[in-house]
This record gives C-alpha cells, sequence and structure tokens, in this order.
C-alpha cells in the first residue's frame, strides 16, 4: 500500500512526527518529496530530521530551503549532505541523482549568505 500526500500533509502540518513515523516507510517517493518541501517552507527542523530518516539528502532540499529563507535547515541538510559525501569511497564521486541537475548545495548556501543584509 502506497500512502499518498494528504496524509503526510497533514502530519507535516501538525508536526506530529509518530504519525509520520507511521505514513512514511509505505509513501511514495514523489509523497516523501512533497512532504519535505513543505515542512522546509514551514521551517519544521523536526519533521525535516524526522523525513531524513527514510530518504537521503538531495540537493534540492538544501537548495529550496536556501530559496526558502530556511538557513537553519539548509546548513542542517548540507552538512547531512556533506557525511554522506565523505561516506563515499571516492572524493570525486558524487551520491546525487545524476538526473538532478541543480549546482552544488555548498555554493548555494554560501552566495544565500553573503547577499544577506547580516554579512
Amino acid at each position: 500500500m502506497n500512502v499518498s500526500l494528504p496524509p503526510l500533509r497533514s502530519a507535516v502540518e501538525a508536526q506530529d512526527l509518530l504519525a509520520l513515523k507511521l505514513c512514511v516507510p509505505n509513501a511514495t517517493r514523489q509523497a516523501i518529496d512533497a512532504a519535505m518541501f513543505l515542512a522546509i517552507e514551514r521551517g519544521h527542523l523536526g519533521v525535516v530530521l524526522s523525513l531524513l530518516e527514510h530518504t537521503r539528502v538531495r540537493y534540492v532540499y538544501v537548495e529550496h530551503a536556501v530559496a526558502c529563507g530556511q538557513v537553519r535547515i539548509a546548513l542542517h541538510l548540507n552538512q547531512r549532505a556533506g557525511d554522506a559525501v565523505c561516506a563515499v569511497t571516492s572524493p570525486t564521486t558524487c551520491p546525487r541523482n545524476e538526473k538532478e541537475d541543480d549546482r552544488p548545495a555548498m555554493w548555494s548556501l554560501a552566495k544565500h549568505l553573503l547577499s544577506s543584509p547580516a554579512v
């Protein structure tokens, strides 16, 4: 049985981590992505971290967090992405899906932070 977005959306909006743990293992990839993007937009770091227990970090998540101004979430995601890259045996290998057309997350994050008025 595949769980579609409505149960995940409800769990994300309510920040219900127990409901997430029950829904996510049977959710479609698209539903998990949509839930992740929603959690990032809402700034729900706990939900983002809970979703990451069931999916790998994708650079589009980091870029979405940066685009939404969720720098704290972007930093957490970028750290997880960096950990994943360090775990790969070859430093030139990247665990990203080759179909993803995006820039490295660190570049996006650095660009955002440098353009921030606080810098």
